[in-house]
Parts: structure tokens; sequence; C-alpha cells
């Protein structure tokens, strides 16, 4: 049966019936591509969670040019019980002042925590934050140390759409007396809650076409 994703993938299930709305892995590897040449890196670490999130940066490591472009990539390690401060510090140790921090937004607050702690993040570091849910994070620690931190944002708080939905979550939490929480009003909203929503206007969307085309058998649930 078809069934709607909302979840990044760093490959895509070809063959299956499903329609994943998540922007495309080679999509999100190309506009990190387009920043580093904006900011017109000629070298720069990646560091990365696992091997899937490797794999999604493949347009990137094609940039490699030892007469160009220079690339590191080093892996955070999970088996340390949160404790990145070694992989952070093989960074700081390097000199590079150019990174792309690509992992999930769980263990991106730790990593940006461990990150300050160690050193790198000063107004001689930039960064380049893969997350699409930078937006959720607090990041006020991080406001006077004159990095520049770069990150991606799929949505916009100020679409009406989003406004118009938030307002409605709101609405039913007050009629039962409880307060809408805070990560669900429009500035804080992560990706995937509303990639979810959309996944429900285009199954609506598809089945009113159904329905208007007369292709649901009589008698049957929509």
């Amino acid at each position: 049966m078809p069934h709607i994703e909302t979840r990044w993938e760093p490959i895509s299930n070809t063959g299956l019936p499903s329609l994943n709305i998540h922007p495309h892995a080679q999509t999100m590897s190309r506009v990190i591509v387009d920043l580093v040449r904006a900011f017109d890196w000629k070298s720069f670490t990646i560091v990365y969670e696992n091997a899937p999130y490797l794999v999604a940066l493949s347009d990137l490591l094609k940039l490699y040019d030892p007469k160009g472009h220079t690339i590191t990539v080093r892996q955070l390690d999970l088996g340390l019980q949160d404790n990145y401060r070694a992989v952070l510090r093989r960074i700081k140790v390097s000199e590079e002042k150019n990174i792309i921090l690509h992992c999930s937004a769980t263990i991106l607050p730790e990593v940006l925590k461990q990150a300050q702690q160690v050193g790198i993040i000063t107004d001689q570091h930039q960064f380049i934050i893969t997350s699409p849910d930078l937006h959720t994070l607090d990041l006020e620690p991080y406001q006077y140390s004159g990095t520049n931190i770069t990150g991606i944002r799929l949505i916009d708080p100020e679409d009406p759409r989003l406004v118009q939905v938030t307002d409605l979550w709101k609405n039913l939490h007050e009629e039962q007396g409880l307060e809408l929480p805070e990560s669900l009003l429009p500035n804080n909203i992560r990706t995937e809650v509303a990639l979810t929503f959309d996944s429900v206007l285009i199954f609506a969307d598809a089945l009113n076409q159904l329905h208007g085309n007369k292709q649901l058998s009589p008698g049957k649930d929509i």
C-alpha cells in the first residue's frame, strides 16, 4: 500500500510504493556545496555522525582536489557516552577554521556545547550546520563568540498556513485548559512535524481527487 514518509533518508528506497516529501539527500548535499563555494572555502573539515550521514554528502566529497579544495573527514565517536571532545580537539589541533557539522538534531546541542568547551567556537571559526532543525536550538550561549554559524531552514515561520495551523492547535489546547508547547510554536516547530502536516494535506488532496473522479467504490469509507 502506498504511504507517505517525512523523514530524511540518505539513500532512496527505489521500487517501493512510497512518497518521501523530505528534501532528497542529494539536494541537501548540493545546497552545502553551494554554501562552500559562496564562502570560498578552500579547505574544510566534515564532522559527521555515522556512515549514512557521510553517504549523503557525496556531492560535497567530489570537491576534493589536492590543488584546490582540501577536505578532512572526521566521525564523531558515538561509543563514549556522548563525549565527542576527542574528535573536536583533533580539529582544534589541526587549526582548521571551516567546519561542516552533519549530525542529527538529537546530539547537535551537546556537540556544539563541547565544541565551545574545546575552543573551536571562536571568531576564527566558521560552521555550516546541515540539520534543518538548527532553529529549534538555543544558540544564545554562542552569540558573543564571534563564530559564523550558518544553517539550513525549510520552514518559514511567517507562512500564513503555518500560522493558521499553530493557531488551531493553540485553540484546541486552550479548550482543554492546556497551554500549547513551545515546540509547536511557528519559530520552534521541527521540520518533521511540519512535513507530517504537509503529508496529511497531500493525502487529503489525493482522496478528494479520487472522490471527484468517482474512482472510489460505492459504500466504502474514505
